[in-house]
């Protein structure tokens, strides 16, 4: 009976430790896994911020505080005013159909420190987090250098269309 009670508690010993150890890999599985989403979102071009519904801020990548020129911070204490033009009459609608389908992707007028306003496209969606608070997250994206880029074009196309149209002589392209 001794050493039946031996093997017993040996096999739990046994059984324990092997839980330990698919437990220790598992963490540190998670722990590879969030270390990559880190890396992830402090490493992008575009903005990542975890918001609230009502405008919080609960934090902002690097990105988002290059992108706005105000530090982490500042972004959280500050909200939405700080970082989306209030008065763009889009936003109301943007806010509404996130409200209505859980998501939102378009285009929006950011906000710099400095007071510049500038267009961003905005995706963000919401989500209940494992306590059952209802968050949002948002990638924002600055699009000042495609508007840059297609008013240079739109201004090229208009001098050749003034051109053309002005000038008296055959115009011949091949």
């Amino acid at each position: 009976d001794l050493d039946r009670a031996r093997v017993a508690a040996l096999n739990v010993l046994e059984d324990a430790m092997l839980a330990r150890r698919a437990a220790e890999a598992a963490h540190a599985g998670l722990r590879v896994s969030e270390e990559r989403y880190r890396l992830f979102i402090e490493n992008s071009l575009d903005a990542f911020l975890l918001t609230s519904p009502d405008g919080r801020i609960h934090s902002a990548n690097p990105a988002a505080c290059r992108m706005f020129g105000r530090s982490e911070e500042e972004i959280r204490a500050l909200g939405r005013p700080a970082i989306v033009d209030t008065s763009d009459p889009r936003l109301p609608k943007a806010l509404e159909e996130r409200a209505r389908t859980g998501r939102f992707s378009g285009e929006l007028t950011g906000r710099r420190a400095d007071g510049e306003p500038f267009p961003i496209h905005v995706s963000t969606s919401l989500f209940t987090d494992a306590a059952g608070e209802t968050h949002t997250a948002m990638v924002i994206h600055d699009l000042s250098e495609q508007h840059r880029a297609a008013a240079a074009l739109r201004a090229s196309e208009q001098r050749y269309r003034d051109l053309v149209e002005t000038t008296h002589d055959l115009i011949w392209t091949t």
